[in-house]
């Protein structure tokens, strides 16, 4: 008896008037979501694993929120291709390894859409005096993911850059520039993100912290078809 009246609910909301506005918030919360598995998939390269257990379903509703600010469709075929993607800038993918809160000097991002060129930079820093790293760490690396993303046609091209493991100390590093070149002249969403990573090297060269649970990954920059 309660699955027959959980198929006749289904289906009534489905077919009845009653239920139009849930329908359309249905409709674009599932659009929502196969945006925000495309751009996790789009930016898994620079991830280092950089994630926590609630991530998709922050980054579905950061989505449905871009999806609400779409003025070109009516409610219900609203897209996030026409919404406001600046709203997913300064996103993390890992609440437990915030960006800003592990390196205190803030990556200079860069998207050149006309030649393609996006780009992380950071300054000659001191280790151990720029990062809150994990205790025992002996190395970190940074990375950068470039991508080109068609949220219509669900499809993604993705450039990655990363660094060498660098010595976590009190020694300073060079400058650092990573960049990763997409298709000159984009008509589509171009997303720049920049990850960190930690690591623990043994002797026989095990990483002690594998499990990302000590990375961070964010999203630096978005650049609009068009602009």
């Amino acid at each position: 008896m309660a699955q027959e009246k959980k198929s006749k609910m289904a289906e009534r909301i489905k077919t009845d008037p009653l239920f139009f506005r849930t329908r359309q918030t249905m409709a674009e919360f599932q659009r929502a979501g196969k945006a925000a598995k495309l751009l996790l998939d789009a930016l898994r390269p620079a991830g280092f694993n950089a994630r926590d257990k609630s991530l998709f379903a922050r980054l579905n509703g950061q989505m449905f929120n871009v999806i609400k600010t779409d003025a070109v469709h009516k409610r219900g075929e609203r897209t996030v291709a026409d919404g406001d993607m600046d709203l997913i800038r300064g996103f993390n993918f890992n609440r437990n390894g915030i960006l800003s809160s592990l390196l205190f000097i803030q990556p200079t991002a860069s998207i050149d859409r006309v030649t393609g060129i996006m780009k992380v930079e950071l300054p000659s820093i001191i280790p151990n005096e720029a990062m809150k790293a994990p205790l025992n760490a002996t190395y970190f690396r940074i990375a950068c993911a470039a991508a080109e993303i068609d949220f219509v046609a669900g499809t993604f091209n993705t450039v990655q850059a990363i660094t060498e493991p660098l010595p976590f100390n009190g020694e300073p590093t060079a400058a650092i520039s990573l960049s990763g070149n997409v298709t000159a002249n984009s008509t589509k969403w171009l997303v720049l993100a920049a990850g960190i990573a930690f690591h623990d090297e043994t002797n026989d060269g095990a990483d002690k912290f594998p499990s990302g649970k000590y990375n961070a990954l964010s999203v630096l920059a978005v650049s609009k078809p068009g602009a």
